[in-house]
């Protein structure tokens, strides 16, 4: 064969090799902290409040009953990059630090060629508790002396980064964002606590003894345990409103993201870290039971190529890095616990735990797993709880379920608590100082 032609079928192979290789597409990670899954439209929530996440999820896939790893942010979020339960990574209290033997989602991807950069509106996960691994950036976008940020500054100053890229830099990137708007003290905008507010026709003296009245609550309650359940419905109206201006800025970022071209090749993935609790098991606040409304939280999928559906299977949130690997064509990584919710024989079962709670006070519920409408919990005790979350989702009746069920709950969560138990690391602990220490009172975690 002549050398020319040697060298036309070398580039038609070359050419045609390029061709069936497209770029990996960008990953998109969007956490909004605090965001209970019944709070959004798509979810059941009859306000009209949150249009965009609605919309979002319609034109994507939506996992109907997700769960949190934790119902807590470190120990959440670490689950989240980790795919690892938090007997397992160790992140477990709010002095620890992820161990540097962990491989995270963030890792990974800076492994394959991706730019890795983080954008938090919180201080709770301080790159020197080791959740920024394998991002090259990762920044908290909070004003000084602010408890958190605002999703408008973090949209801000995740714009400006994107707009500074040089524009050889060709990588793909993982974006992780994370927001704040529904977490305590709930700042929402004036106009969605309005339109949240509406249907109680508040004269304007007893909206104004409404708003004394749920400030004191929001200064006082999550820290101090004080607030009348009575006064609940408000203040989760209150939330609602927060859980809205979550939905404008979350509009925002994606119309932002979509103008800059991230979108146009992406996997998207927003999700939460845990809900908020309004009395409805005693408590308000997270981070104490594994009760739905705050261990239930949305999450949904853009991808390429794949086309809008609802999974009713029971997923984890530990589930999301092993389904964005499959999705760009990367291997599983062999410690990562989750499935790939590509694959339709991924697990129909979540397991979560409470290792310890984020203020020190004793744990009502230490492990669950939920299937389908089947959930089983258990105490610090070892009392069993068995619920039927399709007649009874406030999960008021802990002893339903048939002889049947209790014994396949039994035996899913033996399994879940086996492996768990396997291949745990130990985290380390750093001092917290004053400031932090009282920055965390403030939100409610350190009494």
């Amino acid at each position: 064969m002549r050398p020319r032609v040697i060298l036309a079928v070398a580039l038609g192979v070359l050419l045609t090799a390029c061709r069936a290789a497209p770029p990996p597409p960008n990953v998109v990670v969007i956490l909004v902290d605090t965001l209970r899954a019944d709070h959004l439209g798509v979810y059941g929530n009859r306000s009209g409040l949150t249009p965009f996440v609605d919309g979002f999820a319609d034109r994507g896939i939506r996992y109907a009953h997700a769960y949190a790893g934790a119902t807590w942010t470190l120990p959440s979020v670490a689950s989240l990059f980790t795919s690892r339960w938090p007997s397992q990574h160790g992140v477990v209290n709010l002095a620890s630090v992820l161990p540097a033997t962990e491989r995270t989602l963030a890792s990974v991807l800076r492994e394959r060629g991706f730019a890795t950069a983080g954008f938090l509106a919180s201080r709770s996960l301080p790159a020197a508790g080791g959740l920024g691994q394998g991002f090259e950036v990762w920044e908290e976008v909070v004003e000084p002396g602010a408890l958190q940020g605002s999703g408008r500054g973090l949209n801000a100053r995740a714009f400006e980064w994107l707009d500074a890229r040089p524009a050889a830099d060709r990588r793909p990137l993982l974006l992780y964002l994370h927001y704040m708007e529904p977490h305590f003290p709930y700042e929402p905008f004036p106009d969605r606590l309005e339109a949240a507010l509406a249907p109680y026709h508040f004269t304007t003296e007893q909206r104004a003894a409404w708003d004394e009245r749920v400030g004191l609550f929001l200064e006082h309650a999550v820290g101090e345990g004080v607030g009348r359940p009575d006064d609940m419905p408000v203040v989760r109206d209150y939330y609602l409103a927060a859980v809205a201006t979550a939905d404008v800025v979350l509009r925002e970022v994606v119309e932002g993201l979509t103008a800059r071209g991230i979108l146009s090749n992406a996997v998207v993935v927003l999700t939460a870290d845990h809900g908020e609790e309004f009395y409805e098991h005693g408590a308000v606040g997270h981070g104490t039971n594994l009760f739905d409304e705050t261990l239930r939280i949305p999450l949904l999928l853009h991808a390429p190529g794949r086309v809008p559906e609802v999974v009713p299977n029971s997923v984890s949130l530990l589930d999301v890095a092993p389904t964005i690997l499959e999705l760009i064509g990367a291997k599983p990584e062999a410690r990562f616990e989750g499935r790939s919710l590509v694959r339709p024989e991924s697990r129909e079962a979540a397991y979560a735990e409470l290792v310890s709670t984020p203020a020190g006070k004793p744990a009502t519920q230490n492990r669950a797993v939920v299937h389908g409408d089947a959930k089983l919990a258990t105490t610090p005790a070892e009392q069993e709880q068995f619920f039927d979350l399709a007649r009874d989702p406030g999960e008021r009746d802990p002893d339903a379920l048939d002889p049947s069920a209790r014994a396949a709950l039994r035996r899913a969560l033996d399994g879940f608590r086996v492996r768990a138990g396997r291949d745990a690391g130990t985290a380390e602990r750093r001092e917290l100082d004053a400031e932090t220490r009282e920055r965390l009172r403030a939100l409610g975690y350190v009494q």
